[in-house]
């Protein structure tokens, strides 16, 4: 039988992608950029110099480029566009195709635009039934942040992630321009439904701005990696990580290094708060864990007592379904099958492990 002509609509997409990415003049590696001044401080040192500590990111890791195009098509093709429709007396500058990066020392920001030629005085922004009051326009501008959002995500306010880009946007336009935004809007338009559109108002902390701007100094000021507060760990951020094995690597040889010497009373004094502190503080947290639990078992009785799994209300929704589980290799069948299954096995991650004992139980 002859072999099959194979046409890869995947590898079709892909190579689009590839060749369909925005080029920009300035370099993002030499800069943290707004979008990502809040990320976790040792994956940003990796991704920012990563070569010059010797590190590779993750083989297996796969960038997904679906939300970023999403993006891009609703940026462009829709929320542009439909700028040219603002009230006679505005006008919409610094995006579209004269978008540009803004850049302050270690600091750069790529804004969607700013509406100009607002008039000075209290300004109402709305779309359908959200309204926000600005009770003082005094700068004759206001800035946008374009956001396609799942249309399954609940908004009850902007994300951290993207007020926190909109202030270091608003930052480097005060710093780099000769506008000086109070406000920006961050624009939400559902992904599914494209006239379903959520705005939410930022007011300028220059706080923050501060604030990025050391993280950026420090990005590119530390000596090694192990220096970066792992931020990831704390709240998740690992799981996306494309520089796991890195950071896992780095973290098992820094531990190889230190002294096993437990005998030291001002080094038992330091640490005696901080072990107090963790063991009360799992402690707490199992606690948590099971009356979270028993709260999901007694919600999951209340609604196969009254046979529903869907219901909602102004202010919550519950959902109650069923999901396929995750497909997993049979190893003892294979093995039994004579494949030898070793062959196939890649090493994983390195990692640490923190083991605590609580001598007075």
């Amino acid at each position: 039988m002859a072999e099959s002509y194979v046409i890869d609509l995947k590898a079709v997409f892909d190579k689009y992608m590839a060749s369909n990415q925005k080029k920009w003049a300035h370099d993002r590696s030499t800069t943290l950029g707004a979008s990502e001044a809040f990320d976790c401080m040792r994956k940003l040192v990796y991704e920012k110099r990563g070569d010059e500590f010797g590190a590779e990111p993750d083989e297996e890791y796969v960038e997904r480029w679906g939300a970023t195009e999403r993006g891009n098509l609703i940026e462009n093709y829709f929320v542009v566009p439909a700028m040219a429709h603002l009230p006679e007396e505005l006008s919409f500058i610094l995006g579209g195709d004269d978008q540009k990066t803004h850049v302050l020392s270690r600091n750069s920001a790529t804004p969607d635009g700013l509406i100009v030629g607002v008039p000075n005085g209290p300004v109402e922004v709305r779309y359908g039934d959200n309204v926000f009051l600005l009770p003082s326009v005094t700068t004759e501008c206001i800035g946008l942040e374009i956001k396609s959002i799942d249309p399954r995500a609940v908004l009850e306010e902007e994300r951290t992630k993207h007020h926190n880009q909109s202030q270091i946007g608003i930052g480097m336009i005060r710093e780099t321009t000769d506008w000086e935004p109070e406000y920006w809007i961050i624009l939400y338009i559902d992904a599914a439904w494209l006239d379903v559109i959520t705005p939410f108002i930022v007011t300028y902390d220059p706080k923050v701005f501060e604030i990025a701007k050391l993280r950026a100094i420090k990005v590119y000021e530390l000596d090694d990696p192990m220096k970066a507060w792992p931020e990831g760990k704390i709240d998740g951020g690992c799981k996306y990580c494309r520089w796991r094995k890195a950071c896992g690597q780095g973290t098992v040889d820094q531990i190889a290094e230190y002294k096993a010497d437990t005998s030291d009373p001002l080094d038992v004094a330091e640490l005696d708060p901080l072990v107090v502190e963790y063991n009360s503080t799992q402690v707490t947290a199992a606690a948590a864990a099971e009356e979270h639990n028993l709260a999901a078992q007694r919600l999951k009785d209340k609604l196969a007592e009254k046979r529903l799994k869907k219901i909602g209300s102004p202010g919550w929704g519950v959902s109650w379904y069923s999901n396929k589980g995750r497909k997993t290799l049979d190893l003892k069948a294979m093995k039994a099958d004579g494949i030898d299954v070793a062959k196939y096995e890649i090493p994983g991650a390195p990692y640490d492990v923190l083991r605590v004992t609580d001598r007075n139980k």
